[in-house]
């Protein structure tokens, strides 16, 4: 996976976004995450890190859990 790559990501129970696919941009690549650039209808957009990708290619984001 390398910055600038297009891909999907899965959304669920988060604050600022409607749940379902989004696409989105790599920017930074990690050992065990990506952040990515998803503008979903919204030109300023935001960034999230994703740490799974799914049987269908979708990554997905999710709540870090909290102590």
């Amino acid at each position: 996976m390398e910055p600038g790559t297009n891909i999907r990501v899965r959304f669920q129970g988060h604050e600022d976004i409607a749940d379902g696919v989004y696409d989105a941009q790599v920017d930074f690549v990690f050992d065990d995450h990506l952040m990515v650039w998803v503008a979903a209808g919204n030109e300023d957009g935001f960034a999230v890190a994703v740490m799974k990708v799914d049987e269908e290619g979708v990554w997905c984001w999710s709540k870090r859990p909290t102590t």
